[in-house]
């Protein structure tokens, strides 16, 4: 029965019909989402997001190498929470792409209360090698060019924020006023064309000198409207993710390392906008985006510690 519910979304000003003996009680959900009638959409629901908090901070505190830390938090924050917030969709509109950048904020302000992710990492570094001065590309490059992978849950939302829709009911407003304006045309043309030959074979409709309602006209509109068929995969289809420029010094350092990296890096939008956010001031810092010696590099083995499993506590 937790997994049963029902909700009525009404046109604003309806009253909502009794649903008491008929309907199941219970909210309508699918991950960290649940459909708010108030708001008329999906929304997060923080408390479920507070107790994977409290579940992460307990992985992350069992970690034992920086590695490990890495992995956890890469699994945990990039994978299972955005996957649990919904993939950003036309139909979700800016404002759930707001929400979930809010909630990021959350949870790394939960867990690193007085610094954010990059700032632990770099002091448990600092710690435990005695290492300083680290900058954030080193911590979120790729492996291939000596940095930690590090992965920023921002990234990938701040780039299809400017693409998304900031009223996701304008497409299907829209739809609206093209079947009106075909079927004002379509009479227009019965009127005046005197069209009124059968419509298949022999038959013709009882009323054949009167044009059909509009309400007639849109009955069917579910299985014959090309507006609203547009207007639906309009809105099932992504938000387009804004392009970022590399400055003419990073793309030079980059084409110098590219070939270090896998095939294809380059053309996914994350890696893109990694390289043009850090990219100068890991130059700065070493002369190039590869903050180490290949060779030295154990590339391999840090490939193989990333593609198993990670050790959840129980």
């Amino acid at each position: 029965m937790e997994k049963t519910g029902s909700l009525q979304l009404t046109p604003l000003g309806e009253a909502l019909i009794d649903k008491s003996g008929w309907l199941p009680d219970g909210d309508i959900k699918w991950g960290f989402l649940r459909l708010d009638a108030e708001k008329r959409g999906w929304v997060i629901r923080r408390e479920d997001v507070d107790a994977h908090i409290r579940e992460l901070h307990l992985q992350l505190s069992a970690c034992r190498s920086v590695f490990a830390w890495i992995q956890a938090w890469n699994s945990y924050v990039t994978r299972f929470f955005k996957n649990n917030f919904g993939k950003a969709a036309n139909c979700f509109g800016k404002e759930h792409l707001n929400e979930v950048i809010a909630t990021f904020e959350h949870i790394q302000a939960s867990l690193f209360p007085s610094s954010s992710v990059t700032a632990h990492l770099k002091e448990m570094i600092s710690t435990r090698f005695g290492v300083t001065d680290i900058p954030d590309g080193f911590l979120c490059l790729p492996i291939e060019l000596g940095g930690l992978d590090l992965r920023n849950p921002f990234v990938p939302l701040i780039s299809v924020r400017e693409g998304s829709r900031s009223d996701p009911m304008f497409s299907i407003r829209d739809a609206f006023e093209a079947e009106r304006k075909a079927y004002h045309k379509a009479k227009v043309d019965f009127e005046l064309l005197d069209y009124k030959r059968p419509v298949q074979g022999n038959w013709r409709p009882n009323d054949a000198e009167t044009f059909f309602s509009l309400e007639e006209y849109l009955s069917c509109r579910d299985e014959t409207s090309s507006p609203l068929a547009g207007a639906f995969a309009d809105l099932m289809d992504q938000p387009h993710e804004v392009k970022v420029e590399m400055t003419k010094d990073v793309s030079e350092a980059y084409n110098s390392v590219k070939d270090l990296l896998a095939w294809g890096w380059h053309t996914k939008g994350y890696n893109k906008w990694i390289m043009a956010c850090f990219g100068p001031e890991v130059i700065q810092k070493f002369g190039g985006l590869s903050v180490g010696d290949r060779s030295l590099l154990p590339v391999g083995l840090v490939n193989l510690l990333r593609s198993e499993k990670v050790r959840w506590q129980g």
